[in-house]
């Protein structure tokens, strides 16, 4: 394995033990609906779904970002787009599903 891919796989692999530590802790917290928190953790599932339509928004802007800094083709940057909001519509569906059954 190449030290890049090496180094990419270490880092999403701390990414998701710290994501999974703080969804520990957060897990019974009161869930907020108003109001400003950093935390995504905190919100309830209709503010998630607020927050992910505003990164339907961002995304064009983050992808230009990936452009420009990263030194990937056309091509790359098309598949990240794809990639990305794809995860975007699960999530968004994931959450109103979520907001729905809360709500009962």
């Amino acid at each position: 394995m190449s030290p890049e891919l090496q180094d990419l796989s270490m880092m999403i692999l701390i990414v998701l033990m710290i994501n999974g530590l703080f969804s520990f802790f957060y897990r019974n917290t009161k869930k907020i609906d108003k109001g400003f928190t950093i935390s995504y953790l905190k919100l309830s599932y209709r503010r998630k779904m607020v927050r992910t339509v505003w990164m339907f928004l961002a995304m064009p802007l983050l992808l230009l970002f990936i452009k420009f800094v990263g030194q990937m083709t056309k091509n790359e940057i098309l598949l990240i787009g794809i990639f990305l909001y794809i995860l975007l519509i699960i999530q968004f569906f994931y959450n109103v599903y979520k907001m729905r059954n809360d709500h009962k």
